[in-house]
């Protein structure tokens, strides 16, 4: 007969047992797993070695940027990067304030009229020294045709949309006093404020659409990337490498270690835009430019993509309606619509050689829609495809040149004056 007592004992001997085995295999392990970390170490030791004597010094941006819970992401303040590629060799400096501009103070000096500029990476200047941007040379336009004293705040960030640009003039483009704000709005802009937006549903996990959209109403919206990276990690594809390092320590390790800044680069490419677009030419959710398939792209969808930036848009005319600082929305074409030479990059978009719009250019729908709003606008690409200057936009990275921005400065300036904005104004 077993009493309780035994079968405790058996059952403190049984654990007891495999307790010991388990250290037994442990022991026996580690040797075999400090082995092998070293081995993986040296490895890593080697090909750093190896890519730093091979490989030539990249200069891009990483060091000027940041993720950033208001605006999704920022440029660092009072920061300075060398941004190189085969088409450019450029300096960005970062002011105080986050912006590729020269400093600024919030209050407006007596006297100057100011006008604040919002917009993307063809707002910033992507690729072009910021003096030869088009709010820079339209500033010295400005001040040099009609003897003005104006002074143009250049605020786009790349891949900022009208989203964003709201959050951004509710909480920080007001406190420049304005006196007149510009919006430079590419196609690109559909797709990036979907993105946003789902990043804001990601962010608020349970709340409705109209209960985000509140948020961002009253600017209480956040961006909360330990919630988005955390889905983004379920996914069958990684979205990025070691999701719970701070972003502090992998920018050091991108910037200090080739191996890793390698595999971060091969991770990005896997999961760009660019490749997934060839796969989902006109998924709205997956084609930076699917605004641009006519012909692959349904009725219902197309809708769809303008649900958003012409909302924000609308948004931003309240703002400055209260304060009675008029708005214009600039609106740049996609350089695919020029010319048949413009862009030979273009392939890597899935964008045939000769491009033909099966739909109305988005550029004459967003026209349409902004007057619905009262929201003045001008439309470069009219002048634009009359221009015969080229090349206009670079080859590979579809963004303007300097001459591209002359272009355009010229055509705002014309605008500017066609709607008498700038008429006894200063």
């Amino acid at each position: 007969m077993v009493t309780k007592n035994n079968k405790k004992g058996t059952f403190k001997s049984h654990v007891g047992n495999i307790l010991n085995e388990a250290r037994i295999r442990i022991h026996n392990l580690s040797p075999k797993l400090a082995i092998s970390i070293i081995s993986i170490v040296i490895a890593i030791l080697i090909i750093e070695v190896i890519l730093r004597l091979t490989s030539e010094k990249t200069y891009g941006l990483d060091k000027c940027q940041s993720l950033d819970e208001e605006f999704h992401h920022v440029m660092i303040p009072n920061r300075q990067c060398r941004f190189k590629t085969d088409e450019w060799d450029v300096v960005y400096k970062i002011n105080s304030m986050s912006l590729r501009d020269m400093e600024y103070t919030l209050n407006k000096p007596e006297g100057i009229f100011r006008i604040l500029v919002l917009g993307d990476s063809f707002a910033q200047g992507h690729g072009v020294d910021i003096d030869e941007s088009f709010p820079k040379l339209l500033e010295r336009r400005l001040n040099f045709q009609d003897n003005a004293n104006i002074e143009i705040i250049n605020s786009g960030v790349f891949a900022y949309s009208p989203l964003v640009e709201y959050l951004f003039l509710k909480k920080k483009g007001v406190l420049f006093e304005p006196d007149l704000v510009i919006i430079a709005f590419t196609p690109t802009d559909f797709w990036e404020d979907r993105q946003r937006f789902k990043e804001l549903e990601l962010s608020y996990p349970g709340s409705s659409a109209e209960e985000i959209e509140e948020k961002i109403f009253d600017g209480s919206a956040k961006f909360k990337f330990e919630n988005i990276n955390s889905i983004n990690t379920k996914s069958a594809r990684p979205k990025s490498l070691l999701p719970f390092l701070p972003f502090r320590v992998k920018s050091w390790l991108k910037e200090n270690l080739r191996v890793y800044s390698k595999l971060v680069n091969f991770i990005k490419a896997g999961n760009s835009p660019v490749q997934q677009n060839v796969l989902h030419l006109g998924d709205i959710d997956k084609d930076i430019m699917a605004i641009q398939r006519g012909d692959k792209i349904s009725d219902e969808d197309w809708e769809k993509l303008w649900i958003l930036p012409v909302k924000y848009l609308g948004m931003m005319k309240k703002i400055l309606d209260e304060q009675k600082v008029p708005m214009v929305v600039v609106i740049i074409p996609d350089p695919a619509q020029i010319s048949d030479r413009e862009w030979p990059g273009r392939k890597l978009l899935g964008y045939p050689e000769h491009f033909v719009d099966t739909r109305t250019p988005f550029e004459e729908e967003l026209t349409r829609r902004l007057k619905a709003l009262d929201i003045s606008s001008i439309n470069l690409l009219p002048d634009f495809k009359k221009s015969s200057i080229f090349p206009l936009y670079f080859d590979n990275d579809g963004h303007w040149r300097e001459s591209g921005h002359k272009v355009a400065t010229e055509i705002i300036y014309e605008g500017l004056t066609r709607m008498g904005i700038l008429v006894n104004k200063f």
